[in-house]
């Protein structure tokens, strides 16, 4: 990892076998590592973070206020069951548990491959020697531009193109791209610069398309939507830190077999979600109208057309 640090310091650290068993890592003229230059990024990251928090907070004190009143208090009992992933699904027991379950788990793979790439993909240039660290900085930029044109792009075809057909389309590219990446990535930088572009522009829409599959298959209600963001920050933690263990103890590749192995299980995750979500389909009887005859269907009456009643009637009259 010392050629990690050298990479993305341009030789700044001077990082021995002792200090780094101490966790003591100081610059090569004994200065502390808090006058690294990898501190301004975060110092300007900072900044943004607190503006938008204080921006929301004054919004919250200025914006205009809307009377609003409640006729009838919500009962306990339903308060309990939106915590349930029953409430997802008409009941069903077990088959909502499941359902709910694997879609969460499905939500933490594509945010958790995300970060792991993207924070490793620098590093995995340097150290396979396929690019300088220029070069090696520049495919970082590239493959967040991509990101950013893959969720941009499914957002226009969206309107075109049902939830499941398009995350299915987006698993078969990002799933070709992770084998390319995995078994030929070192016999060109090309193939690290196609792939990585490509793998980028069909992870970014994963996620917001999966949501978009669950809203029009089952009942997202906020709790649920809530525990999926959740669950996707559960998967940003497990991912940064397996990938991390993997590129120090199993080596620079290892990078691109854990992208492989999280495509193929999304893949198959997705699949069983179809299947389980259309044996739903079938079994699930619980009628879904309305009974007209228990509402309360009457009109009232507006008081202009009162008065136009009234005025007709002394008409007539």
């Amino acid at each position: 990892m010392a050629n990690v640090s050298e990479a993305m310091f341009g030789g700044y650290l001077n990082v021995t076998a002792e200090n780094r068993s101490l966790g003591v890592y100081n610059r090569s003229d004994g200065e502390p590592l808090y006058d690294a230059p990898i501190e301004y990024p975060y110092a300007i990251m900072c900044v943004i973070t607190v503006a938008c928090g204080l921006a929301l907070i004054l919004y919250g004190f200025f914006r205009p206020v809307r009377k609003w009143c409640v006729e009838e208090k919500v009962p306990f009992g339903e308060i309990l069951r939106s915590f349930s992933p029953t409430s997802c699904l008409h009941g069903q027991g077990m088959l909502a548990v499941a359902i709910i379950l694997l879609l969460y788990l499905f939500f933490a793979l594509p945010i958790g491959a995300e970060r792991a790439y993207g924070k490793f993909v620098f590093a995995f240039a340097v150290e396979t020697e396929s690019m300088s660290r220029q070069s090696g900085t520049t495919l970082e930029s590239v493959f967040w531009l991509a990101f950013t044109a893959g969720r941009g792009l499914a957002t226009l075809v969206s309107g075109w193109i049902r939830p499941a057909t398009l995350v299915l389309g987006e698993l078969a590219i990002n799933t070709v791209s992770a084998a390319v990446l995995s078994f030929f990535v070192l016999r060109s930088p090309l193939v690290l610069w196609i792939f990585t572009a490509l793998f980028a522009m069909s992870l970014s829409p994963l996620f917001p398309g999966a949501l978009a599959w669950a809203n029009v298959s089952i009942n997202m209600t906020a709790m649920a939507t809530g525990v999926a963001f959740i669950a996707t920050a559960g998967g940003a933690f497990a991912f940064s830190w397996l990938s991390g263990y993997l590129f120090q103890y199993h080596g620079e590749m290892s990078l691109m077999y854990l992208m492989l192995g999280y495509t193929v299980t999304a893949v198959m995750l997705f699949l069983v979600l179809l299947l389980l979500k259309r044996f739903y389909d079938r079994s699930d009887t619980q009628p879904r109208s309305l009974d007209v005859k228990d509402q309360d269907v009457s009109v009232p009456l507006r008081s202009d057309d009162m008065e136009n009643d009234a005025k007709k009637t002394e008409a007539m009259a």
